[in-house]
C-alpha cells in the first residue's frame, strides 16, 4: 500500500494536503500554464519575491517577470516541462521590489490522469547567500594564486638579478615590495569581506619599526578599508620605512620618526615625520624611493607631498575609508 493510500485511507483529502504542503514550504513554488503564465504562488513565495498583491502578477507570462539575461533558460525549461521533461537550473531574478536575488530553479510537469502534463511546477530555491559566499571563496583563490606569483617573481628576479653585492641589494629591495604586497593581500583573503581594518593592517606592515624607541605612531585606529587602498597603503608606508633604515632618520644613530594618522569623515590623513642626524642639502631632490611614493598615491583622495626641511623629511598623504553601501 503506497504511502498516498494510506493518508486517503485515513480520510485525509489529498487535496487539501497538497495544499497545505505548498503554503507552507518555504521555497517559491508556482503553478504555471503550460504556456507559462502563473496560476499560483504559495504564500512564502509571494514574500521571497515581495510581491504584495498575487492580484497584480496572476496570468502573465512568468517569464516576461524575469531579467532579460534570464528568460533564456527559463523559457527553455518551461518549453521542456510542456513537453514532459524535468529542468534545473540557476539564474539571477530581482524580487519585484528591485533586490537582488539568485535561485535554483526545478520546472517539472503536471501531469493528467492520462499521464499528460496539464500544467508546470516552477519551484524557485533562493540561494543568494550561497552565492555570496561562493564569491568571496572565489576572490580568496584568486589572493592565494596572487601570492604565490609574487613569491614566483621574486624568487626569478633573485636568479636573474645574480650574485654581486649591488644585485642582490636591490633583489631585496624587491623581496621587501613583495612582501608587502602579500601581507596586504593575505588581510584581504583573512577578513572574507569587502574591507579591511585599518589597525590591523598597520600593526602588520609596521611590525618592525613598531619594536624600536626611535619609532611612535598614534594609535585607536577605528577605520576600515578597501583592499586596494590596503595595497596602496602597505606599499607607501614600507617604502617610507625602507628608506628611513637605508638614508633616513633610522640610518643613524640619533634619528626618529613619528606617524600621525588622523580619522575624520570618510579619509584618513597619515603624516610621516622623520627626524635626522645631519641636516639634508637643501638641493636635495627625491631618490627612487620618494618617486615611487608618489606615483602609487597618484590615485588617492590626497597623493603623497613631501618637505624637507633643517631637521628632516616629512610624507602626508590622504586615503579614502570604507563606507558599506
Amino acid at each position: 500500500m503506497s504511502d498516498v493510500v494510506r493518508l486517503r485511507n485515513s480520510g485525509v483529502d489529498d487535496r487539501e494536503l497538497l495544499w497545505a504542503i505548498l503554503d507552507q514550504s518555504p521555497d517559491c513554488i508556482k503553478v504555471l500554464s503550460l504556456g507559462g503564465e502563473l496560476e499560483y504562488m504559495n504564500p512564502n513565495g509571494r514574500h521571497a519575491m515581495q510581491i504584495d498583491d498575487f492580484a497584480d502578477v496572476v496570468g502573465r507570462d512568468l517569464v516576461t517577470m524575469w531579467p532579460e539575461e534570464s528568460q533564456a533558460l527559463l523559457a527553455g525549461a518551461i518549453s521542456e516541462g510542456a513537453k514532459g521533461r524535468k529542468t534545473r537550473f540557476e539564474a539571477f531574478c530581482p524580487t519585484a521590489k528591485g533586490e537582488d536575488r539568485w535561485w535554483e530553479v526545478l520546472v517539472s510537469p503536471i501531469r493528467d490522469k492520462h499521464g499528460w502534463p496539464a500544467h508546470l511546477l516552477c519551484t524557485s530555491r533562493n540561494i543568494t547567500a550561497n552565492r555570496k559566499r561562493d564569491g568571496r571563496s572565489d576572490e580568496a583563490d584568486l589572493i592565494h594564486k596572487a601570492s604565490n606569483q609574487l613569491a614566483l617573481i621574486g624568487a626569478l628576479s633573485r636568479i636573474s638579478l645574480g650574485n654581486d653585492a649591488s644585485a642582490r641589494a636591490r633583489s631585496e629591495r624587491l623581496m621587501e615590495r613583495l612582501d608587502r604586497l602579500n601581507v596586504a593581500l593575505g588581510l584581504s583573503a583573512k577578513s572574507g569581506a569587502d574591507a579591511i581594518s585599518l589597525s590591523e593592517l598597520l600593526d602588520r606592515v609596521l611590525a618592525a619599526p613598531k619594536r624600536s624607541e626611535r619609532f611612535s605612531m598614534s594609535k585607536g585606529q577605528r577605520g576600515r578599508i578597501d583592499a586596494e587602498t590596503a595595497r596602496t597603503i602597505a606599499l607607501v608606508l614600507g617604502e617610507l620605512e625602507s628608506n628611513a633604515n637605508m638614508h633616513g632618520a633610522l640610518s643613524g644613530k640619533g634619528g626618529k620618526i613619528d606617524l600621525r594618522i588622523t580619522e575624520c569623515g570618510d579619509e584618513a590623513e597619515f603624516i610621516w615625520r622623520e627626524w635626522v642626524d645631519a641636516a639634508p642639502p637643501g638641493d636635495m631632490l627625491p631618490g627612487t624611493g620618494l618617486r615611487l611614493i608618489m606615483r602609487m598615491s597618484a590615485a588617492l583622495p590626497g597623493p603623497a607631498t613631501h618637505t624637507w626641511d633643517a631637521n628632516g623629511l616629512t610624507v602626508s598623504f590622504r586615503v579614502p575609508l570604507f563606507r558599506a553601501a
